[in-house]
């Protein structure tokens, strides 16, 4: 795909309208920002892509049924960690695709460059399976490997705490 630039306008807020420059180098998003977000914006603006149209395709080509073409159902952001550069956000998404009888889950991060105020989606090789798939490696995991067990233990004491 040759590079090219698209301008799209994002309402962020009831009161300010925000231009987006979306840059698509290669197959890979960059979002660029007219100021800097704060913590919430950031937020606010990744749990923002749910309904979003979600587009799998391998890098190598080689995938029987690629691209695979669905919509992000539903999506967790946590921040993980920034320094005076960039800050780091870990989510979880919900995605349905067409034609697959059930839903996928996708663990991945995305990043923001402070000073050029861009997001990057950073997980173009994060792990996506379906639900099924989770649960038969997390329950088969937990089973073999006293420190998986141990760790969906604390996560258990965890949920129960709060």
């Amino acid at each position: 795909m040759p590079n090219c630039t698209h301008i799209v306008s994002s309402q962020i807020s009831e009161k300010s309208l925000i231009i987006i420059k979306i840059i698509v180098v290669q197959e890979t998003h960059v979002i660029v920002m007219k100021h800097v977000l704060n913590l919430d914006e950031q937020k606010n603006y990744l749990l923002g892509k749910k309904g979003n149209p979600v587009r799998f395709k391998y890098p190598e080509g080689d995938f029987s049924d690629s691209p695979r073409e669905g919509v992000l159902k539903d999506r967790f952001a946590i921040f993980d960690s920034e320094d005076e550069f960039v800050v780091y956000w870990k989510v979880i998404d919900l995605i349905e695709f067409k034609d697959y009888p059930e839903n996928w889950l996708r663990i991945t991060y995305y990043r923001y460059k402070k000073q050029k105020m861009i997001w990057r989606f950073a997980g173009q090789f994060s792990i996506s399976n379906p639900l099924s798939d989770w649960v038969q490696m997390f329950s088969k995991a937990v089973k073999e490997k006293p420190w998986f067990k141990e760790f969906f233990k604390e996560v258990q004491k965890k949920i129960n705490k709060t």
